[in-house]
């Protein structure tokens, strides 16, 4: 870490060129336009994954394609951006979607974490986010009070822990079931090494965990 002292910035991913394209997806993410990132987290294998406002996007890193992007893009580009969950209403110089999840809704369960422009996103303002072994997303969705999960096998989204109507926040209880669990404006997520997640539950000032 020393190393970084005195170090050299540059771009990784985003553009200052008032010029540079603005479809978030598919594109060389170094000299295109990227969402406002709210959180990031990198997975074994060099993929960078980053959350903005209703949605998630990750630069393929080159090594091995995550399970999510594969679903989609079976071979991508080394350092491209492409949208992984919220709403494809992204991937056009409009910007990110405004049709986001509202409780109370199950706000797309069960469906495809990434929708057509022009339908409801699953997600509201997705912050913390991690990647497990098997390349699963979980993500915690500030104001719709819950953790969600996407799946590796077949990018549908679920609801984890919190409201699964995503209207309710609070404190009810522990020692129950993550679902039947409120939780107040969760922020951030963190995975053990044998898959036990943790949870910024930040307006209850408390870390709350899910066990295998």
């Amino acid at each position: 870490a020393s190393q970084l002292v005195g170090g050299k910035i540059d771009i990784f991913a985003g553009s200052k060129d008032p010029n540079a394209p603005s479809t978030f997806d598919n594109v060389q993410a170094d000299i295109s336009r990227i969402l406002s990132p709210n959180f990031m987290v990198l997975d074994a294998d060099g993929n960078l994954y980053f959350s903005y406002g209703g949605g998630i996007s990750v630069v393929y890193g080159g090594v091995k394609v995550p399970p999510i992007l594969a679903l989609r893009f079976p071979t991508p580009q080394k350092g491209f951006q492409y949208l992984i969950a919220g709403n494809l209403d992204g991937n056009n110089s409009s910007g990110p979607s405004t049709n986001l999840c509202t409780g109370p809704s199950t706000c797309g369960d069960g469906g495809p974490a990434l929708v057509p422009s022009g339908a409801a996103d699953p997600l509201n303002l997705p912050f913390g986010i991690a990647v497990d072994a098997a390349g699963n997303l979980y993500i915690a969705d500030e104001v719709a009070q819950s953790i969600r999960k996407v799946s590796a096998t077949d990018g549908t989204i679920s609801t984890i822990a919190g409201d699964p109507k995503h209207a309710l926040n609070g404190y009810n209880a522990d020692n129950i079931q993550a679902t039947s669990a409120l939780l107040n404006y969760p922020s951030t997520v963190k995975l053990d090494s044998t898959g036990n997640l943790y949870i910024a539950d930040s307006a209850n000032y408390l870390i709350r965990r899910i066990d295998t």
